[in-house]
Order: C-alpha cells, then sequence, then structure tokens
C-alpha cells in the first residue's frame, strides 16, 4: 500500500476545525471529504497544499508544480511563507493573510482576513518574526509583529498591533496591543 503524500492525522485536525466532528471521517470518507472541501474551498485548498509542502519538505521531494496550481487558485488572497504551522488551522475570509517565513505557529490556530504576523525592523534594529503558542484567536486586521513570544490560548482583538511578548490565557486590544485580561481577570486583579 502507498502511504499518502500529506500527513493524514494533521488533515484530519484540519478538517474536524473547520467543518466539525461530522466531516472528519476516517478512511475512504475522509478523503472524498479532503477532496470536496478542497474543490469548494479555497482557503482549505491552500490549507491543504500547505500540508503537502510540509510533508514534501520532510521528504525532500520537490513539489514545485503543485505549489504554482495553488498560487494559481488563490491568487493574491493568502501569502503563507513558514512550514512551522501545526494542525488544526482555521482561516475565515482569507484575504489579505500574510505570514512571515520564521514565523513558527502551534496547534490550533484561527486567523480572521487582513492579518499579519511578521517580522519587524525596531530602533535597535532587532529582525524576527513571532512564535506563538496553540489555541490562539488572532482577530481582523490584527499584526503580530517582532521577534516576541504568544502564550497558548491568547485572544487578539480586531485590529490590535502587539508588540511585546504576550502571557498564557490572555486577551490583548488596542494600538499598541495591550493586555487586558488574564484568564478572565484585569491583569490589577491578578497582580494583588
Amino acid at each position: 500500500m502507498r502511504t499518502p503524500m500529506i500527513d493524514v492525522d494533521t488533515i484530519r485536525e484540519d478538517v474536524y476545525r473547520i467543518y466539525g466532528p461530522a466531516t472528519a471521517l476516517g478512511g475512504r470518507q475522509l478523503w472524498f471529504q479532503i477532496f470536496r472541501l478542497a474543490w469548494e474551498d479555497p482557503i482549505f485548498f491552500r490549507i491543504l497544499v500547505l500540508r503537502h509542502y510540509q510533508w514534501s519538505r520532510r521528504k525532500g521531494v520537490s513539489n514545485f508544480p503543485l505549489m504554482k496550481i495553488a498560487n494559481f487558485r488563490l491568487k493574491a488572497y493568502i501569502e503563507i511563507n513558514t512550514l512551522s504551522i501545526g494542525p488544526g488551522l482555521r482561516i475565515y475570509h482569507g484575504d489579505g493573510i500574510v505570514i512571515a517565513s520564521g514565523a513558527v505557529i502551534g496547534r490550533g490556530m484561527t486567523l480572521e482576513h487582513q492579518v499579519t504576523i511578521g517580522n519587524r525592523i525596531g530602533h535597535e534594529g532587532e529582525l524576527g518574526c513571532p512564535t506563538i503558542g496553540d489555541d490562539v484567536f488572532i482577530g481582523v486586521g490584527a499584526k503580530v509583529l517582532g521577534a516576541i513570544h504568544i502564550g497558548n490560548n491568547v485572544r487578539i482583538g480586531a485590529n490590535a498591533v502587539v508588540l511585546h511578548d504576550v502571557p498564557n490565557d490572555a486577551t490583548v486590544v488596542g494600538i499598541p496591543g495591550k493586555v487586558v485580561r488574564i484568564a478572565g481577570a484585569c491583569p490589577a486583579e491578578t497582580d494583588t
């Protein structure tokens, strides 16, 4: 039996996060669902291509034609330049999403449209990309920039500009981004 040219468990988790448990089936039913969803949903198609690209890089296989097809299918909707994205990726309204090549993203990431995860050159000239934990939600138009660490279970509000580290279980809003909640409480309440 031939091995699939993709990590099946990762794709199953992506399907589950996007379409719910009823579609994350096993065996041939899963492959039928993957084919149907890739045909109907250009965002899922791009995620599928990303997963194939991750697999082929690990195996040392060339996949240039598939990347050309993906770029033609999606045009300028989504620009994902990193291979370090965990399973369970969910993208809503995939317009204008940019993820830089140095970014590292954990499991269960949810992105809204117009999100940028990228590097930044500050006044000291530092250059780096974010490391983002598991189960993070990034709202419409938010920017996460620089060599910062975003913890697990973080929610970043719409149009926030995050330039500093964010602890686990935090909610960040504003320009520049400020932590307004940690585990449901105001930061001042957690300090006492």
